[in-house]
């Protein structure tokens, strides 16, 4: 089995890639749009029930 490095099985297919999502960057992707929704739906229920849950960890963002 040939080794290929990460970024390579990532690039499109037209450069000679797999099109593999890079998870880290998808990850780092949706965590950021879950703190803006957070910081913007402040009186959505979901939005609550974090704060309720995790009130000590939040007040730091």
């Amino acid at each position: 089995m040939a080794k290929v490095c990460w970024t390579q099985i990532c690039s499109p297919k037209e450069k000679g890639g797999a099109r593999v999502v890079n998870l880290a960057i998808k990850n780092k992707a949706l965590l950021a749009k879950w703190k803006w929704r957070f910081m913007v739906e402040k009186n959505a229920l979901w939005s609550k029930v974090i704060l309720a849950m995790y009130s000590t960890s939040v007040q730091q963002w």
